[in-house]
């Protein structure tokens, strides 16, 4: 039988990214401070040439809250988007953007950053399968890349809302 434990999945992915990708990773195992498995991985500098990386972390849940899926979330903060006034325009910006994503989204962090976040489901049972978790990475890679500029440019005023509206 397959051990789908976080940390063995979080393996597997980590495997696949080296493979798929050749990125550079970094599995944190849980500790007194960590509490949950981490896999963090090191993203080419992409269009806005700035250092980036996404997370990957299976979102916790009580065993028995969920039968037969378990969740794995994408984090990304995108770099240099980091507002000091967070207003409705931006707001209505990520929004915008967000609707028009292959997958994920969207937001504004505790930190006022902007970030991109998907949620993925992986069967308790089979656990993740390297050839589906590699498109849907790539999907959500394509989609960060796509959007960052826009949303690094609009952050540092250099776009305005109308041209998101116009060009998204």
């Amino acid at each position: 039988m397959i051990d789908n434990s976080d940390l063995q999945q979080l393996t597997l992915a980590k495997r696949t990214i080296e493979e798929v990708f050749q990125l550079e990773t970094l599995l944190m195992e849980p500790s007194d401070i960590l509490k949950i498995s981490t896999l963090i991985c090191i993203l080419p500098k992409g269009p806005v040439m700035l250092e980036r990386n996404m997370n990957l972390t299976f979102l916790p849940f009580a065993e028995n809250d969920t039968e037969e899926i378990k969740l794995l979330q994408f984090f990304s903060i995108l770099p240099g988007t980091t507002m000091d006034v967070v207003d409705e325009k931006l707001k209505d910006a990520l929004l915008h953007i967000s609707h028009r994503t292959a997958l994920g989204n969207f937001s504004i962090n505790n930190g006022s950053e902007i970030a991109i976040r998907y949620v993925y489901p992986i069967s308790k049972k089979h656990g993740i399968s390297p050839s589906q978790f590699a498109e849907v990475l790539s999907l959500f890679l394509i989609t960060l890349d796509l959007f960052s500029v826009k949303l690094r440019d609009f952050a540092n005023g250099s776009i305005t809302f109308d041209d998101i509206l116009n060009d998204v």
